[in-house]
């Protein structure tokens, strides 16, 4: 009986064994790493450094693939087509990371999950042979490669897992035993899916609602009309018209984007509804607006705040996980004003009687002059940067994971422009490699033309077909020379199939261009328009065809806050004693160029390094330019106003002359006075500059 008691007590004895060793192996292929191990049964101990070093890349590779790919909207290698500065965002803004827009200039532009799931595969494949790089680092192995590394990734609900058959034949030195090891798996607990569905939910509810530029709207309506001018009727006495400045109106709208765009929440994610937000409806500006009645105004947290009740944007079902936030991404990148004169928005006048009897009519002229009714009605055509993050926190099954994406929000008219003309979706290519896709071209011929703003051929310019990640050289546009009757410059032929691309023009001397494209069995003709620029300066070797030369003009004393109140011209210094700044010394400029009639820009810094300079379009258009005098970091000086170039003037031209305004407060004086001075000046540049250019009798800049 005992005997028998002992041979149980055994049985259990190997069971729990078994048990303990099956646990084991679980714990081991279920590593909190991420990183499933093959049992070691079926990899020897000698080789399981080999086996670890190969899931190691790969595990890397993984991981770094899949954050480029949230910090970047979706992408590790941005396609061309978003190199265009009108296409991207970048934060932050000094980092040099792009992030796509998802909705720009009428188009949906955002990559499908299977184009995601082949920039990782592509990526772990890249990163992972360059990690391994011919297992130099294996001093006891000897590896031979059986076969290509051939990888599948799968985005899942949970999870991304990576899977990969790398056939390896491994020699160990020591004893020239051997074995083969083919399959590595790697499974990250990110929930790229879940983040990625919210992301595209939010997109197409603004394409759906317009929300982000109704609440931009609604914060212009809430500030007073003194700051931003819509709508208004009001008497004056003494009869005046009234006068906003489009820069200041700009940067108030601006400010006030940046400021509350940041409380928008999404419907179902994680937000706190007891964060301290200052409530505006609580102030006496706003308490009896409208707009406030239906708020709670019992304290300064985000539940009983305006926010509340206006910010909370419902885009459908998302994960309860997830916290999303939303911000500026830059300046604006159009914001223009109707009716403006430059950059100063005025109202209308109306008399406070119209009548058609003579006398009447004389005495309403009179009164006219001491009493009349002003009003104004502004639209706003404004478009600028939103970011988008959606946080995934962190649980016991999944790490926490960050995914951006960027869009143009747009204002048109007032109203919300979020019209969808086309789609630009980025899908996975359907072939192999970049020559595989460029080789395969449709019957449908294609007809490039190369023109100028006036409508004149521009040959000799490089094109090149960018769709998705794939991008083709298609050739240079060039005349007929067997049709001398055809004056276009061109390029005819068959490109490979794309739904929704874009050709790229480059040309020296040229802005580059492009122009969007669709690319099937049909013929179709594409007109793209090259901007001719100047550069100042344009030097070489054998010297310089143009120069720039920044002149200061000294203001004269008393104090600046006097000169202010002078509306005479002699607030300069005699012209001669303009001074050039030099090109050695602690003087220097910025300069910045903003053409009101395109997106076109260009800044530049004095003195210019040999390798940069200031572009000017050459053909007429009108510019805001500004330039800030630095000495030493302290701004001395400057330029602030409008160019109007006419047709002839950048050809022509060979020097450009900047006149700035310049002063320097008296070393004698106080410190406060000094900076109260200096405040003066940057408050009131736009003022000095239109005396200067009085006083010089002549447009600034100069040409010559």
């Amino acid at each position: 009986m005992e005997y028998k008691k002992r041979g149980q007590v055994t049985v259990f004895i190997l069971i729990a064994i078994v048990l303990v060793i099956i646990g084991i192996s679980y714990l081991v292929l279920n590593d909190s790493s991420g990183i499933s191990l093959v049992p070691e049964r079926q990899v020897k101990t000698e080789f399981v450094p080999v086996k670890a070093f190969v899931d190691e890349c790969v595990k890397n590779a993984a991981d770094e693939g899949i954050t480029r790919i949230g910090m970047s909207g979706g992408y590790i290698n941005v396609p061309h087509r978003f190199t265009d500065p009108r296409a991207h965002v970048t934060i932050p803004r000094e980092s040099g990371i792009i992030v796509p827009y998802w909705w720009y200039s009428g188009q949906n532009s955002y990559p499908t999950l299977s184009f995601i799931d082949y920039e990782l595969e592509s990526y772990i494949k890249e990163s992972s042979l360059e990690c391994i790089d011919e297992f130099k680092g294996l001093e006891n192995y000897n590896v031979e490669v059986e076969g290509d590394f051939e990888i599948d990734v799968g985005i899942n609900e949970g999870d991304v897992s990576v899977e990969v058959e790398y056939p390896l034949n491994v020699l160990f030195k020591q004893d020239n035993s051997d074995t083969k090891i083919k399959r590595f798996r790697y499974n990250a607990p990110v929930r790229l899916k879940k983040v990625y569905e919210a992301a595209l939910a939010i997109i197409e509810a603004e394409n759906r609602d317009g929300f982000i530029e109704r609440k931009t709207f609604d914060l212009m309506v809430l500030k007073k009309e003194d700051d931003v001018p819509i709508n208004g009727f009001e008497p004056a006495v003494p009869c005046r018209e009234r006068k906003w400045n489009q820069i200041e109106v700009r940067d108030t709208i601006n400010r006030l984007v940046d400021e509350n765009i940041g409380k928008v929440k999404i419907v179902g994610t994680d937000f706190s509804t007891e964060t301290y937000f200052p409530n505006p409806c609580l102030t006496d500006e706003y308490r009896d607006r409208a707009i406030c009645q239906d708020s709670d105004f019992t304290d300064d947290t985000y539940a009983s705040s305006y926010y509340m009740t206006h910010y909370v944007w419902d885009v459908g079902e998302v994960d309860s996980n997830l916290k999303v936030s939303f911000r500026l991404g830059g300046d604006f990148d159009r914001f223009n004003v109707e009716p403006s004169s430059g950059v100063t928005l005025k109202s209308s006048t109306q008399s406070p009687i119209s009548v058609d009897n003579p006398i009447l009519a004389a005495v309403s002229a009179v009164a006219s002059k001491f009493i009349c009714f002003n009003n104004w009605h502004f639209t706003y055509d404004i478009s600028y940067p939103i970011v988008v993050s959606v946080i995934d926190q962190p649980t016991e099954n999944n790490e926490r994971y960050l995914f951006n994406f960027g869009f143009a929000a747009n204002l048109d008219n007032n109203r919300p422009l979020r019209d969808v003309s086309r789609n630009s979706i980025i899908d996975a290519p359907a072939s192999d490699t970049a020559e595989d896709y460029c080789g395969e071209t449709t019957r449908g011929q294609i007809h490039l033309r190369t023109k100028d703003e006036d409508g004149n051929a521009v040959s000799g310019v490089d094109l090149r077909l960018n769709c998705g990640t794939d991008s083709c050289d298609v050739g240079e546009s060039k005349f007929d020379e067997f049709n001398l009757a055809d004056p276009n410059a061109k390029w005819d032929g068959n490109l490979p199939r794309c739904v929704s691309g874009t050709v790229t023009a480059i040309k020296e001397g040229y802005l580059d261009a492009s122009v969007p494209v669709i690319v099937d069995n049909r013929e179709l003709f594409y007109d793209i328009e090259m901007r001719e620029v100047k550069e100042f300066p344009d030097c070489g070797d054998d010297g310089c065809d143009t120069t720039i030369q920044i002149l200061k003009h000294r203001l004269k004393r008393p104090n600046l806050l006097t000169q202010l109140r002078d509306n005479t011209k002699e607030l300069f210094e005699p012209e001669t004693n303009v001074r050039q700044i030099s090109d050695t010394g602690d003087e220097q400029g910025i300069i910045f160029l903003r053409d009101w009639n395109s997106d076109f820009t260009s800044s530049a810094m004095f003195p210019i390094e040999r390798e940069d300079s200031l572009t000017v379009l050459k053909y007429p258009t009108k510019y805001e330019i500004e330039v800030i005098l630095l000495e030493e970091d302290v701004i001395t000086g400057g330029f602030k106003g409008n160019w109007t170039t006419q047709r002839g003037d950048i050809h022509n031209g060979a020097d450009l002359r900047l006149h700035v305004v310049d002063y320097e407060s008296l070393n004698s004086l106080p410190e406060d006075q000094k900076q109260s001075e200096n405040f003066a000046l940057l408050d009131n540049i736009e003022f000095f500059s239109e005396k200067l250019t009085d006083v010089m009798n002549r447009d600034l800049p100069e040409l010559r």
